[in-house]
């Protein structure tokens, strides 16, 4: 069974909550961090790909907090189905003065056909390069994950030594994916910065996947 997920290929910001300009001046602009998968294609689109316009706010805490479709698919239920779907999409915030701040944002999301692939992972996650390539060395030298995973991860995963169970690797941004196809069971990613935080993925035998 084949799923539908949306890649971004444009990012611009509409404005924050309180401001509407297009020239705001943020550190740091939203970036997507996870996506669920959006309902079966409608009728009316006869392609395996086609482009949907949106506008999306982002909260400060990175959760989509409304979409607006620019485009309709030609089916009302699907475009209500796929707008509820992507308020649970994850974001990192907007920044700016250091601060995270509400914004609009401009999405031009390529929406396609993809079949799942499903590994199961554990992770570490930090909010530091430094610290994730020191991290990294360390496991390239023997260092037990686990271990690791207990002193340094940032993630609430740590409570179940990092591991986050089985996941389609589609549910990621488009950079980190070829690092997770290729992942053979014991074997761990470099650190991949996804937003603002830095993330050593391994995957594990399919026994230690989450209930």
């Amino acid at each position: 069974m084949k799923t539908i997920f949306g890649f971004l290929l444009s990012l611009c910001a509409l404005g924050c909550s309180s401001v509407q300009t297009s020239d705001l001046p943020y550190s740091t602009l939203p970036h997507l961090l996870e996506q669920t998968a959006l309902p079966t294609l409608p009728r009316t689109v006869f392609a395996d790909q086609w482009s949907l316009d949106t506008r999306m706010l982002i909260g400060t805490d990175g959760s989509v907090l409304a979409v607006h479709l620019e485009n309709s698919s030609g089916d009302l239920l699907w475009d209500s189905l796929a707008t509820e779907r992507m308020k649970l999409w994850k974001f990192s915030p907007a920044m700016m003065s250091g601060t995270p701040v509400r914004v609009w944002i401009r999405q031009k999301i390529l929406i396609k056909v993809e079949t799942p692939f499903m590994i199961a992972l554990a992770e570490i996650v930090v909010s530091d390069k430094a610290l994730a390539d020191s991290l990294y060395a360390a496991l390239q030298s023997g260092e037990h994950f686990d271990t690791l995973v207990s002193l340094f991860s940032v993630s609430l995963s740590r409570a179940q030594q990092g591991n986050i169970g089985e996941r389609d690797i589609h549910r990621y941004p488009p950079a980190v994916q070829p690092y997770l196809k290729h992942l053979k069971v014991n074997e761990t990613t470099p650190p991949l910065q996804i937003g603002n935080q830095f993330v050593i993925f391994k995957r594990v035998a399919a026994e230690h996947q989450l209930p």
